[in-house]
């Protein structure tokens, strides 16, 4: 599969076509890393999904155990770089080009798509101009204008997910409050009402370094642990809630 590019349902801004629109929208220009010089091959979405149907629909003998390579065409960042502004200033979109030289990962490759094409006669047609008009229209009528949501680059999502579950496994839910009386630290506790200290909710109530007894707590209650505020993975983790 050659390197995605074009608008999505859940978009990605992190590959090479989307973050130069991306970067473009939101500070008017493009990087260029090492000049531009290394190769990728792209391909439009659209011409992938169209890939993946012909292969379903094709005769069995002429895809059974057969690899495909996923390509439109193979260009140089840099002439990715220009013909994605070219589309934007059509867009009335203003792109500036900038090199950046410091030292980076490089990846630099080059496929053919020329076995697809022969077995089944399957050609993508979507241009990477063509793409980025249709991603500046379909970002504004979306609104997709966060650019910088989690959900839009995968490492970042996929970690997300990772802490979510770590979450879910503690508590059983994401949403709904915790089952009070198992001592779990609370992640709704409001750091502008209570400050720093992380709540623990016990018995229907929240204590916290400022806060030990809740209003309706009375003198004879007894004293309760104040959990410390917790990061990361480990802020969902089962507190304490025995007493001093």
């Amino acid at each position: 599969m050659g390197t995605l590019f074009g608008f999505s349902g859940r978009m990605r801004y992190d590959l090479v076509v989307n973050t130069f629109v991306k970067d473009a929208m939101m500070k008017g220009e493009i990087t260029l890393h090492h000049g531009g010089q290394m190769w990728r091959p792209l391909i439009e979405v659209r011409d992938a999904a169209q890939a993946y149907i012909a292969v379903l629909e094709a005769p069995e003998r002429l895809v059974a155990s057969q690899v495909f390579n996923l390509v439109h065409e193979n260009c140089r960042i840099s002439e990715v770089a220009l013909r994605v502004g070219g589309a934007l200033r059509d867009a009335e979109i203003p792109v500036n080009i900038k090199s950046d030289d410091r030292p980076a990962a490089i990846r630099n490759y080059r496929v053919s798509g020329k076995k697809i094409t022969e077995l089944l006669s399957f050609r993508p047609k979507i241009s990477i101009e063509e793409s980025v008009k249709n991603m500046i229209n379909s970002i504004r009528a979306n609104n997709y204008i966060n650019f910088d949501h989690d959900r839009y680059y995968n490492i970042r999502w996929l970690r997300l997910l990772e802490e979510i579950k770590s979450t879910i496994d503690v508590t059983g839910t994401l949403f709904d409050a915790p089952v009070i009386g198992q001592g779990i630290s609370s992640p709704w506790c409001n750091p502008r009402k209570f400050g720093d200290a992380c709540c623990d909710v016990r018995d229907g109530e929240i204590a916290d370094s400022d806060f030990h007894e809740s209003k309706n707590t009375q003198e004879s209650d007894p004293p309760r642990k104040v959990v410390p505020k917790a990061t990361g993975k480990n802020r969902f983790k089962k507190a304490s809630t025995a007493p001093f």
